[in-house]
């Protein structure tokens, strides 16, 4: 008995270690020309988080803006641009 709970509690900890997100991240910026409106903001973050890699989106249509937290060496960048394009919008990286 004592050592099925030894061994459950080590696969416990196994786990939660699995769990810690410990990924590098970077924020990227890209500008967004063609969103005018809420739905165009909707649209933008929707394919900008169906892309892998990516953890975090912020798209301010006022500013014309997107900001992109990805994992470092999880994502090629050009699937960013390519999401966005097919969209219907144009994106390009901030400099």
């Amino acid at each position: 008995m004592n050592r099925i709970l030894a061994y459950t509690s080590l696969f416990i900890v196994a786990l939660l270690q699995g769990c810690n997100d410990d990924t590098e991240k970077v924020s990227v910026q890209m500008d967004i020309s063609g969103m005018y409106c809420a739905a165009c903001v909707i649209s933008v973050d929707k394919a900008l988080k169906n892309v892998p890699g990516v953890s975090n989106v912020r798209v301010n249509a006022a500013r014309a803006v997107a900001s992109v937290d990805i994992d470092v060496g999880m994502l090629d960048s050009i699937k960013l641009i390519d999401a966005v394009n097919k969209t219907g919008f144009s994106a390009a990286f901030r400099k």
